[in-house]
């Protein structure tokens, strides 16, 4: 298995890229505005389905490295 550190495709052809991890985080590509909020789904929920959310919103914040782009 190989890996390429740079790849040259025309615009049409691009799907997705992947993002460097320094800018996972970058305030950028926070949400602004009223529903920066919505679907965050912390409430005031109970039992083992706290626990399951907790370790699925960790999952997708240091997962998020790939955008896509329409």
């Amino acid at each position: 298995m190989s890996q390429l550190d740079q790849v040259c495709i025309r615009g049409a052809m691009v799907r997705f890229f992947i993002m460097p991890d320094m800018l996972q985080n970058a305030p950028m590509f926070k949400r602004v505005g009223p529903n920066a909020m919505r679907g965050r789904g912390i409430g005031a929920a109970r039992g083992r389905a706290t626990i399951q959310r907790g370790r699925r919103e960790v999952d997708l914040t240091y997962n998020l490295s790939l955008i896509i782009v329409y």
